[in-house]
């Protein structure tokens, strides 16, 4: 995929352009915004967002500043202010500027202007008073407050203020239970406002004075021209008069103001050289879209049993790949979306589907932790280079160029059930040699390496190798790495952490820190910029200080000590554990590996001593990011045998795995394990029979539940100090 950056600014190397469709699932999530000044314009809530749409002009403004779902919006009737609000930690109230489509106040969960501590600001309605346009009702589902904001003009700097006060419930003048709250108003003309509930009934509020509860009553409204947004993803114009049609006659009208997405946005590709990407408007609906103009150039809606789960495109742009749930595989002509060819090699769902370079190859992994290479032949035929776009020009002779033979047919060379858990990372690259590699990695911790010089339709698909990750947390995505000497694979795993390997014996070369806002990274993409020659990987997403410790050089000498900067590597151990991180011995052989990697290049052999950066390079990226829990513990033992219906894992197991497997363990360590972090209180012999994740939290490791916590055991001898 190829892309501009002409307009992106040197230190924002991702600015929001453009958002499709409306998050239709939020009540009242569309706000009329037209004035004389914007005679055209709507304002809708789009996940984290909200964007201002000229409907005339086609053209959008996007406020950003929420972290989660925005769960409400509401205008002043001047259509001059917005106020936006979401639910969760960090929540926040946003009040905006229309015109300079900017914030100008933000009130954060903890506290209001006035100081006055708010513990659950999350909204999930917002209303203004159409009498007094400073004055404005929020409630969440238990909370309902009352806020004005203005603005005041000091020192030639005009400055937003925004204070509230919360509404109070008195339960013995109210004399009945009060549900979940839903949605507030101010009643017009008076001093009071109104809160409903999920059970039907009405809180009436007014100043100083109890709630009570509200009859229904006949109310004659003015009603003028309004927007609205539907649960279809509709957004349409309407006007009063549509509804004074006699029942049965009533059809859709008004004017549409956006084309809608009809449903939950899936699976998405990039065509490699147009200006278009595939992407699932609802579960069977294919829509192609042109991100220069911003609209639906063609679409295709399949049957209701074929709901896509991936789509791709060639290399060259001719053949979109579509997978489906139900195991059906599809190729269609990317200029037209019919069928070239259809498979069902599996019952299971084709969850990943990648072509190879030089479009020769295709790989699918589906929901059966199987995978699956589809092969075509290379075919000579007639192309005129000066027709061809100038970006494939010099690829042309590798490029599988068969799709302009309308007689090419791919086969199915076979599968292979290569995993025992999920599928993950599904990727072509390209040897040192030019040949075509294929990889896949599964939550088993697995990669899997297909040997595609000995795979043939009549052979089946073969593996070449497999190895073990150096990761204890599941493996979330794959990549390749760029090298000039050899090809590396990046990996990305739940646990926050990207590694790179080598591809002979996949020895971990260097961990990173990946980023730790929101979820871990769970796909990469490589893109290259349309005008230069560099490359970039975009990635998409599901204590702060620290203490140093340093070996003594013995108490009792009065020499002057040289302190020259490094660690012996066989101390590495104790200074990480002395900093509250126990990694294993095969955590320890990694991190050596990555350090002595570049003297082992040199052929130099492996350090005696470590530099303070790498110790503190390989404890940053290495140390776990996730604090452990009864939970994780929890988890832990349902692996190694707890019965799955108590969560209770027997003693005996318990024992017998941390004896036997993985870095085993005497019965004498055991024990003094078992003392030092119950304080002495417990050895192995008084352990119960069997114990679940939160008495080992809880009892043993004396930690308090439900919080994550971490506790340090600081071993030391005559030879340490701490």
């Amino acid at each position: 995929m190829a892309y501009s950056t002409a307009s992106t600014h040197e230190q924002q190397p991702l600015e929001m352009h453009w958002v499709y469709g409306f998050s239709n699932n939020i009540s009242s999530g569309v706000v009329d915004l037209r004035t004389e000044m914007h005679s055209h314009t709507v304002g809708y809530i789009a996940g984290i967002v909200v964007v201002l749409y000229d409907i005339w002009g086609h053209t959008q403004k996007i406020l950003q500043g929420h972290v989660h779902q925005i769960q409400c919006v509401a205008v002043t009737p001047d259509k001059s202010v917005l106020f936006t609000s979401d639910c969760g930690p960090e929540a926040a109230l946003i009040m905006w500027d229309v015109t300079a489509a900017k914030a100008v106040k933000a009130i954060s969960q903890e506290r209001t202007s006035d100081g006055s501590h708010h513990v659950c600001l999350s909204q999930t309605c917002v209303r203004f008073n159409v009498n007094d346009h400073e004055e404005l009702i929020t409630n969440g589902k238990f909370r309902v407050f009352v806020w004005r904001h203005f603005k005041k003009n000091e020192a030639g700097t005009e400055e937003y203020f925004l204070h509230g006060h919360e509404g109070v419930i008195i339960p013995h003048e109210l004399k009945q239970t009060v549900a979940e709250f839903t949605l507030s108003l101010f009643s017009p003309s008076t001093s009071t406002a109104m809160t409903a509930t999920v059970e039907g009934d009405v809180v009436i509020w007014h100043q100083e004075r109890a709630p009570r509860r509200l009859d229904s009553a006949q109310l004659t409204i003015h009603v003028p021209p309004f927007i609205v947004g539907t649960k279809s993803a509709h957004m349409r114009l309407l006007h009063a008069g549509l509804f004074e049609e006699q029942p049965g006659t009533r059809i859709c009208k008004g004017e549409q103001v956006m084309k809608p997405m009809r449903g939950v946005v899936g699976p998405v590709a990039a065509h490699p050289s147009k200006p278009y990407f595939a992407s699932v408007g609802h579960p069977s609906l294919l829509q192609i879209q042109d991100y220069t103009t911003k609209t639906v150039v063609m679409e295709r809606e399949f049957s209701k049993n074929l709901k896509i789960s991936c789509v791709q495109y060639s290399p060259l742009g001719s053949l979109l790949a579509v997978g489906f749930s139900n195991g059906v595989f599809k190729l269609l002509a990317a200029d037209f979306l019919v069928d070239q060819q259809s498979f069902s090699y599996t019952r299971s769902d084709v969850a990943m589907v990648q072509f190879s370079g030089d479009g020769t190859y295709i790989a699918t992994a589906d929901n059966s932790c199987c995978v699956a290479l589809l092969y075509c032949k290379l075919v000579k035929v007639m192309v005129d280079i000066k027709k061809t776009p100038s970006v494939l020009r010099d690829a042309m002779p590798t490029l599988h160029v068969s799709l302009l033979a309308a007689d090419e047919k791919w086969e199915c060379v076979g599968k292979y059930r290569s995993h025992a858990k999920t599928i993950t990372g599904l990727m072509f690259a390209v040897g040192e040699d030019g040949a075509n590699r294929l990889f896949s990695m599964g939550q088993d911790c697995m990669i899997i390496e297909y040997d595609l010089n000995k795979s043939f339709v009549d052979t089946g698909l073969k593996l070449k190798g497999s190895w073990l990750l150096n990761t204890l947390a599941l493996p979330a995505a794959m990549t390749t790495s760029s090298s000039p000497n050899e090809l590396q694979v990046m990996t990305s795993d739940e646990g926050f952490k990207v590694r790179i390997y080598d591809t002979e014996r996949f020895h971990s070369i260097r961990t990173f820190l990946g980023p730790v806002f929101g979820t871990a990274i769970h796909k990469f993409c490589k893109i290259s910029e349309s005008t230069t020659s560099k490359n970039h990987l975009v990635y998409s997403t599901r204590e702060d200080i620290i203490g140093l410790m340093t070996r003594r050089q013995g108490e009792d000498t009065v020499e002057e000590r040289n302190l020259d900067q490094t660690l012996g590597a066989e101390l590495l151990m104790d200074c990480y554990s002395g900093l509250g991180v126990f990694f294993s011995k095969k955590d320890l052989d990694g991190i050596l590996d990555e350090i002595n990697r570049p003297r082992l290049r040199k052929k130099q052999g492996p350090a005696a001593r470590v530099n303070f950066d790498d110790f503190f390079r390989t404890y940053v990226a290495h140390k776990p990011v996730l604090q452990f829990d009864e939970l994780t513990i929890q988890a832990a033992f349902n692996e190694i045998g707890a019965d799955q219906a108590t969560g209770k894992i027997s003693l005996a197991t318990l024992i017998n795995n941390l004896m036997y497997e993985g870095e085993k363990m005497t019965r004498e360590e055991i024990d003094e394990c078992i003392k030092t972090c119950s304080n002495n209180d417990l050895d192995l012999d008084s352990l119960p029979d069997e114990g679940d994740g939160l008495w080992f939290f809880k009892d043993l490791l004396k930690l308090e539940p439900g919080a994550a916590a971490e506790k340090a055991v600081l071993f030391h001898d005559e030879s340490q100090k701490i």
